[in-house]
């Protein structure tokens, strides 16, 4: 569903879609719909993003996630995958408090900040990979970035609080209940069918483990 399609439905079936005077504005559901799809995600998980815009400056080592990234995954320079390093290793990279320059080999992740090591000497292509929050809607153009199996389950949480400012109680529990008892639990077993694909029929426990999400260990 696009973002439009989200207000005709809702306003449809809270019998404001020809009204003159609607008790809702768009502007007002726009919001709500993209606090609904990050309620979405926080049960499910956050989307899986990749960003290639941002280019290396010169003699700067730190760069800003990408919009809406909450989590980095991996950075490659230049479509070279780096590897990941701790403060204990970025600083022993830095033993006289000046960072060297040169072909980045390592990144360090700190306070939404991608640090590279060394800090480069090229104008290059710096690709991440990670996990992002649902992008800001603002009007009809905007885009709903969760899976679409999920499109609906929004519009009965946004109807549900379209009816509270109505104060009419009785349709808004019907759909904070649906909401709560048939959406969220559907979210809930997605993740875990999800997680289950791919997995061995042995669980392996975490201190066998020889590699970690940055690599091996």
């Amino acid at each position: 569903m696009t973002v439009t399609d989200v207000l005709n439905y809702v306003r449809r079936h809270h019998n404001e879609e020809n009204a003159q005077t609607p008790n809702w504005s768009d502007a007002e559901l726009y919001q709500l719909i993209e606090a609904k799809c990050n309620e979405v995600i926080s049960v499910i998980g956050l989307i899986e993003g990749k960003d290639t815009s941002t280019t290396t400056v010169n003699g700067t080592s730190d760069y800003a996630y990408p919009t809406n990234f909450v989590r980095i995954r991996r950075v490659w320079f230049d479509g070279l995958p780096l590897k990941y390093v701790g403060f204990r290793q970025y600083e022993s990279r830095r033993p006289t408090g000046v960072a060297t320059t040169g072909t980045p080999r390592e990144f360090l992740l700190w306070n939404n900040t991608i640090s590279l090591i060394p800090t480069p000497s090229s104008a290059v292509t710096l690709t991440i990979f990670g996990e992002k929050k649902q992008s800001a809607i603002t009007d009809a153009s905007g885009t709903i970035d969760i899976p679409a199996l999920f499109h609906h389950a929004i519009c009965d949480a946004l109807i549900s609080e379209m009816y509270m400012k109505d104060e009419n109680s009785g349709a808004a529990r019907f759909y904070q209940d649906k909401w709560l008892n048939v959406h969220i639990p559907a979210m809930k077993e997605y993740v875990k069918r999800r997680r289950r694909r791919g997995l061995p029929g042995t669980v392996i426990d975490t201190d066998s483990v020889q590699e970690t999400e940055f690599g091996v260990i």
